[in-house]
């Protein structure tokens, strides 16, 4: 059946313009109090619905939208790390979700639910280049598209490349509303990367999250190197004082950071290409693996989940497949291979040090926290958020400054 736009009269098959009062459900059930034709170009909320009522944008985030239609300035403090994509808002909510993205087909419809992550639908705004694009960004995105999904950690570059999208899934899982964002994000190479981040994200992006068309201005952004949050947040909480000279090292997935403060100021600090991600890989590749699988490598992300909640799990054909014993031969090799070479790199400065800290992802995985410990690290309780906690410290400073102005 062909249908015409009331905006300009082009026939278009099956597209629907559906007004704000969509009842939304998992089973992927729409209703609308006013449904009319309209043709893609003028679908200016970007609800686009086939007439098999398909979902055209479905975010698993269950954030209810504010009341207010003035948009809320948010102070915001986002780590976006090769694994895990960390953030904190000045309201006090905290995000985690895995640095993961993808964009599905025009088949897809929605209504798959993943535990951390969400769906963006992107409507108009600064980066023409995302106009119609749907972005699944976390789980959801692997869920989705498992070999194709788009992992931040095969490439330096992918910070900044997809910057805008990783900040967009941290602010699909804050309350839904109308936004002014302030940020400061941390990046492994700021010198080379901080501007490209700013140029990818600053302006007015409009975006569908769950039917319902938001609003997001991103301003007044900064971008710092890796770790310079963390160590605002051991000023802020008292854990280290100025004068002290402080060591940090951060575990990451895709690279591993060392880096020496004192002042406020970085005095010395080197970057490995290596990180966690490289330990779940040989996991993968190892040989019993490769047998309990008929041949195949692991799948990367199942191993590293069966690490993180530490079942050591992997489901084959044949059944369950303990890798325990895999896991401790593979770390042996790793930490010889990766963890001395930073030992050796850090031990001129650990006598002169005042606190040994480590920090990120890793440092939580079975075994490796007391492998620095033995070594005189302290490993911070909430080791993976206080990178962005800090951050958060850093813009709640610059616009009381900015306001003093």
């Amino acid at each position: 059946m062909a249908t015409k736009c009331p905006h300009c009269q082009q026939s278009q098959w099956g597209f629907f313009y559906a007004d704000k009062k969509i009842v939304h459900s998992l089973v992927t059930l729409i209703k609308s109090s006013a449904m009319i034709p309209v043709c893609q170009k003028h679908n200016l909320h970007g609800y686009k619905l086939r007439r098999k009522i398909m979902v055209a944008s479905y975010g698993v985030t269950n954030k209810s939208k504010s009341v207010s239609s003035v948009p809320i300035q948010t102070l915001l403090g986002i780590d976006p790390g090769n694994g895990f994509v960390k953030a904190r808002a000045d309201k006090g909510d905290s995000i985690i979700l895995p640095s993961l993205i993808a964009y599905p087909t025009e088949y897809f419809e929605g209504g798959v639910v993943a535990k951390n992550g969400c769906s963006v639908l992107y409507v108009s705004g600064s980066r023409s280049d995302l106009i119609g694009k749907q972005i699944l960004i976390g789980d959801i995105a692997y869920s989705i598209d498992p070999l194709n999904c788009i992992s931040i950690a095969k490439s330096p570059q992918a910070k900044a490349d997809y910057a805008l999208e990783l900040l967009l899934g941290a602010v699909g899982l804050l309350p839904q509303c109308d936004r002014v964002i302030n940020p400061v994000l941390s990046v492994h190479d700021s010198t080379t990367f901080g501007e490209q981040i700013k140029q990818k994200i600053e302006g007015v992006h409009r975006i569908q999250l769950d039917g319902e068309p938001l609003d997001i201005e991103i301003s007044n952004t900064s971008v710092t190197p890796e770790g310079k949050g963390t160590y605002y947040y051991l000023l802020k909480s008292g854990k280290v004082k100025k004068s002290d000279l402080v060591l940090l090292f951060d575990l990451g997935f895709g690279t591993s950071i060392y880096t020496v403060f004192q002042e406020g100021k970085i005095l010395e600090r080197s970057i490995f290409r290596w990180g966690v991600r490289d330990l779940y890989n040989s996991i993968c590749q190892h040989p019993e693996m490769r047998k309990a699988l008929n041949g195949v490598e692991g799948d990367s992300h199942v191993v590293r989940t069966a690490i993180e909640t530490k079942k050591f799990i992997y489901r084959t054909e044949e059944g369950i497949f303990d890798f325990s014993k895999q896991y401790t031969e593979a770390l042996i090799s790793w930490t010889k291979s990766n963890l001395k070479q930073a030992m050796d790199k850090m031990r001129p400065r650990i006598p002169k040090a005042a606190h040994l800290f480590l920090v990120g992802g890793g440092g939580n995985l079975p075994s490796i926290g007391n492998y620095f410990t033995k070594k005189g690290f302290e490993i911070l309780g909430n080791s993976q958020f206080c990178n962005a906690e800090g951050l958060l410290s850093i813009a709640q400073a610059r616009s009381q400054q900015n306001g003093n102005r």
